[in-house]
């Protein structure tokens, strides 16, 4: 990297991130200056390695071989523990750790805080702000280190200048990402002011900026975060989702964790159900590699897994191989990919080391090694399993979405509309009277509330009984 500049750091990291926007958080993680190649599966790694050479390659980067090191199998890279089990902390780090004094002050609890937040999982948070005559609205997008993606809008009733407004989204981003349990975060803003005023460069001169500027330092303070400025055009979509809070009035139902009884969640069981079929009593799943898989209950799941893994030969089966069998074998349960995972890793047996090859040649190993049989067999396979990667990504995004939802309203009073209830309708451009032009009223009625089938659906009437035709 060349000296004399100004945040050299953060723009070679910036342009790392770009550089890898389709792998990193899949098979590869950039800090900074350095990078780690990344596999799930051992017999993915030549792939994934050939990936990252056809990126590199294609804007033309070199790599210094001095600084590469290839098959690594358990040792420290990039400060932390690589094996075949995965990534792990650095056991030097751990017993300093342990060896730590214990805090006596305020201000030595939340150091400690701040140096265990450096072992946790990394969340990024991209937040934008938006402001007009009439209101403010901020957009946040956060993503999960699992990859989830979480978007909000908040809508401000008050009003905002534009840094003010900036400030809005980033404490909504914060209290967000800490309520779904995350301690270490990297924060994007497209604004230059209050990136800088946060990171010390910008000094807060006006009262109220300061008022925000310290709410956010408290909310940081037992965090891991570091802030980044980035381009508007990479902020595009968070920008879209801030101008969308502001123009319209949003409402945020409670969520209490059950399946609602109304007509889309009907409708999605029916789709789920049409996936199964009865056979003499005995329930089966229709499958692509198989025509049918037998559901088995979790007991019978435990000692099938056991007797497929060990085999009459003790030919014990790595994970996704354990799987795979499993299908072949004829049998389904919702979380055969977990539980195949868990249970090697509780097999001494299947715990040695393999060595990853370390010479890669410039021929694509996936064209060289391409079956077409193959293919389409392991292509099936993965078809079998679509349903519980789905499954278990509904259900983390759900839990991560209850916690948010469970601190925004927090602090709302909860008032359910009954029938009967006047109420105003907000004016809007299919509804506006367009001979009134911009001075029309923002709101019209009052309008009274008549029986509903939906929750958040009403239906409304005017004070003399007529009904409303767009309710």
């Amino acid at each position: 990297m060349p000296f004399g500049l100004k945040n050299v750091g953060t723009t070679y990291q910036r342009l790392m991130n770009k550089l890898f926007a389709y792998q990193i958080g899949r098979n590869v993680q950039v800090y900074v200056d350095g990078m780690l190649v990344k596999s799930i599966w051992e017999d993915d790694h030549l792939n994934d390695l050939q990936e990252t050479f056809d990126t590199l390659w294609s804007y033309n980067m070199k790599l210094n071989p001095s600084e590469c090191a290839f098959g690594v199998t358990a040792r420290k890279f990039l400060g932390f523990m690589v094996s075949q089990r995965g990534i792990k902390g650095n056991p030097d780090k751990i017993q300093a750790i342990m060896e730590l004094t214990l805090p006596k002050t305020v201000k030595e609890v939340q150091s400690l805080n701040g140096k265990g937040a450096k072992e946790s999982p990394q969340w990024s948070i991209h937040t934008d702000g938006s402001s007009n005559r009439q209101a403010g609205g901020d957009g946040v997008v956060l993503h999960s280190p699992e990859g989830d993606k979480v978007e909000c809008m908040v809508r401000l009733d008050f009003p905002t200048t534009n840094n003010e407004v900036e400030y809005e989204a980033l404490i909504a981003g914060l209290d967000l990402t800490k309520a779904a349990g995350a301690a270490n975060m990297v924060v994007y803003c497209d604004s230059q002011v209050v990136t800088s005023q946060v990171n010390g460069d910008y000094e807060c001169k006006n009262e109220r900026m300061k008022k925000y500027f310290e709410q956010v330092k408290n909310r940081v303070s037992d965090l891991q975060a570091k802030f980044v400025q980035i381009p508007r055009e990479e902020n595009e979509h968070t920008n879209h989702l801030a101008k969308a809070a502001s123009a319209e009035h949003m409402l945020i139902p409670s969520q209490d964790g059950v399946l609602p009884d109304d007509k889309e969640a009907v409708r999605k069981l029916k789709g789920q159900a049409t996936g199964f079929v009865l056979i003499r009593d005995i329930l089966y799943n229709r499958g692509f590699s198989q025509p049918y898989l037998r559901c088995l209950i979790p007991e019978e799941a435990e000692y099938v897994m056991q007797k497929v893994h060990e085999g009459v030969c003790e030919n014990h089966f790595r994970s996704r191989s354990l799987v795979h069998k499993l299908i072949w074998a004829g049998y389904y349960w919702p979380t055969r990919q977990k539980n195949a995972i868990a249970y090697v890793k509780t097999c001494d047996k299947c715990q040695s080391e393999a060595v990853i090859p370390a010479k890669v040649g410039l021929t694509s190993y996936r064209v060289g090694n391409h079956d077409e049989g193959r293919n389409d067999e392991a292509m099936c396979l993965q078809l079998d399993l679509v349903d519980e990667v789905r499954e278990t990504t509904e259900q983390r995004l759900s839990r991560y979405q209850d916690l948010m939802a469970k601190h925004y309203n927090s602090k709302v009073r909860h008032r359910d509309i009954q029938v009967g209830d006047l109420v105003l309708r907000r004016v809007t451009d299919a509804t506006k009277d367009t001979s009134q032009g911009k001075l029309g009223p923002s709101w019209e009625g009052p309008y009274r509330i008549t029986p509903w089938h939906k929750k958040g659906t009403y239906h409304l009437e005017t004070l003399d009984g007529q009904k409303v035709h767009h309710p």
